[in-house]
């Protein structure tokens, strides 16, 4: 994530025209967005400060500053608008991490739709295994998996994303 400081109003000026703006939330002087520059996603936070005519980038000297330095030198290669060729998104999910990502999407849908956690059980989690009747399902390890896979996609869907490395 990059951390900028000053005119928010000025936020846009910086970005370069191909920049596309994919997500944006704002509470209070506090903006997040995240911009997609080149096929490459930037998370960038912006907070207002009275004192700045432009914006500058801040960053805290903690374990994370060598992440944020990183960050902030990717932002500034692509809206200087130089080849982001040699440039690679951090986040390259694995295979099983796509399954699973794919699976929670599908879980949020079914969920959105009124399915029951036990309907999304047997038709998303455990699709080859037998239908467990009331009195097995109260109790099996299916539907404490259920349960949590549902937690977890609760969460991912109430912010959890932003913890992926492609959120820079």
């Amino acid at each position: 994530m990059v951390l900028l400081e000053g005119d928010t109003d000025r936020f846009v000026e910086i970005l370069p025209r191909s920049a596309q703006l994919l997500a944006r939330f704002d509470a209070g002087v506090q903006h997040h967005f995240v911009v997609a520059i080149s096929n490459v996603r930037v998370r960038l936070y912006v907070a207002s400060s009275t004192d700045a005519h432009t914006l500058r980038f801040a960053m805290s000297a903690d374990p994370m500053a060598q992440t944020r330095l990183e960050a902030a030198l990717l932002f500034a290669t692509l809206q200087a608008s130089k080849p982001a060729s040699k440039l690679c998104p951090r986040f390259a999910p694995s295979r099983y991490q796509r399954t699973r990502l794919s699976q929670m999407l599908a879980i949020a849908d079914a969920r959105a739709s009124g399915a029951s956690a036990r309907d999304i059980a047997s038709g998303l989690i455990f699709r080859n295994a037998i239908s467990l009747d009331g009195r097995n399902w109260a109790n099996s390890s299916e539907q404490r998996q259920t349960r949590r896979m549902l937690a977890e996609t609760a969460a991912m869907i109430d912010g959890g994303f932003w913890r992926f490395p492609c959120f820079v």
